[in-house]
């Protein structure tokens, strides 16, 4: 069976060969965006994150596996936010603006669009609250630890998508 991923307004396409007729694990789809994240082009930055807009306002809750992105995320929908991505995301640059979309099948992604995201939010799994201070290094530790199997590197802090979103993060 062949599964295409793809991002909303982006010209590539990942597809895999995965066996039978079953689709993917919740498992074997993360290892699939896993891999993604790794071939994606330099100007897209990948975050694991849900992605949420209510009114025009557009967040992104990013943390490691078990950090409370999915909990944080579920009391935001009580209060009326839509979930547009929950679990990978790409964010570029795009006209001064920070765009991301969801890494996703190609079929759930058809009808969805990049969203302009104002606010980012990083949960660390040991303390499940927003606990960056205003400290580029301590960002690049908190992102590092979201996608750990990336192997961050130190030349992020010259990267100009990850330098908008230290200045888009709520402190």
């Amino acid at each position: 069976m062949k599964i295409t991923f793809t991002i909303p307004s982006q010209k590539d396409s990942y597809s895999f060969s995965h066996p039978g007729n079953q689709p993917p694990s919740a498992q074997q789809k993360k290892r699939f965006r896993l891999q993604i994240a790794r071939r994606l082009p330099s100007h897209l930055l990948p975050l694991h994150a849900t992605l949420l807009s209510r009114n025009g306002l557009t967040i992104a809750i990013c943390g490691a596996s078990q950090s409370g992105k999915s909990t944080l995320a579920k009391l935001l929908v009580t209060q009326g936010f839509t979930i547009h991505a929950n679990d990978f995301i790409a964010v570029w640059e795009n006209n001064q603006q920070l765009l991301a979309a969801d890494i996703n099948y190609e079929t759930e992604n058809r009808t969805k669009k990049p969203l302009n995201v104002k606010h980012f939010i990083f949960l660390n799994p040991e303390d499940p609250r927003d606990i960056f201070t205003d400290n580029l290094p301590n960002l690049i530790n908190l992102y590092s630890h979201t996608l750990p199997e990336l192997k961050v590197s130190p030349s992020l802090k010259n990267n100009s998508v990850f330098n908008q979103i230290y200045k888009h993060h709520l402190v």
